[in-house]
């Protein structure tokens, strides 16, 4: 039995599109937060502070003297403290240095002798050092120097021009210091310009390399070949000039 069907015609509907439905739009509350505070963070110094005005992560107002031993700088400020470049510490000057003043107008290292020497007043101080890296006075220092025009020195420097020499520096003038005599040269030495070509009149402290020296004078470092012996006339700042603290 089969069905049959028909279909007669299509039955169509109308499709009545619709309004789309109008909606208000909402504005956002905003929300609502406790404003942050701005952590306070502490200011760090670092090993090349603003200015030049510090080693090792230590400030100082003023330097009076430094010295360079093996690429390991030692520098005195404040007119009581030495900071050591190779611990980075900074301390009383007797502490690092036993026996020694309380302070030191300036310093300087005799390779050929082995010793460091410190200046102040109308005394030298020498001291080796030990296998342990620590300083010892040297037997009979501190002695007097009896060369009065060296008393009180603004500075000393190590100069390699053939052969090691150790110079005192002060108003201008310069004069020999004597590893092996102990002694300062006679009378008051030499002008420092006629020597050593723009040469600072007024040398707070100065560093001795093996071929360079920088004589330190109201906060800048000027360097001068101890080939040619010219002073640059163009400073840079103090900070720059150290080495490198190997703490």
């Amino acid at each position: 039995m089969y069905l049959h069907v028909v279909f007669t015609g299509k039955k169509t509907t109308k499709v009545t599109p619709s309004t789309p439905r109008r909606t208000t739009p909402t504005r956002p509350t905003p929300r609502r937060t406790t404003p942050r505070r701005t952590p306070t963070t502490r200011r760090t110094v670092t090993n090349r502070p603003t200015g030049g005005h510090g080693f090792c992560n230590h400030l100082y107002r003023k330097i009076d003297a430094t010295m360079r031993i093996s690429e390991n700088d030692f520098v005195f400020v404040d007119n009581r403290y030495v900071i050591d470049g190779r611990s980075g510490h900074k301390m009383g000057i007797s502490r690092l240095f036993p026996g020694g003043p309380n302070m030191v107008q300036a310093a300087v290292y005799s390779q050929r002798a082995r010793k460091a020497y410190l200046f102040y007043n109308q005394k030298v101080w020498a001291y080796s050092l030990n296998s342990a890296g620590r300083f010892r006075l040297v037997q009979n220092y501190p002695k007097y120097i009896t060369n009065t025009d060296g008393h009180n020195p603004e500075s000393a420097m190590q100069f390699n021009y053939g052969n090691e020499r150790l110079f005192l520096i002060k108003n201008g003038f310069f004069m020999e210091f004597d590893p092996y005599y102990e002694n300062l040269a006679p009378g008051r030495g030499y002008r420092t310009r006629d020597f050593f070509a723009n040469i600072p009149y007024e040398i707070d402290a100065a560093i001795s390399s093996a071929h360079e020296i920088y004589f330190i004078a109201k906060k800048k470092a000027y360097r001068m070949s101890s080939r040619d012996r010219r002073v640059d006339i163009q400073g840079k700042p103090v900070n720059l000039v150290f080495n490198k603290c190997r703490n």
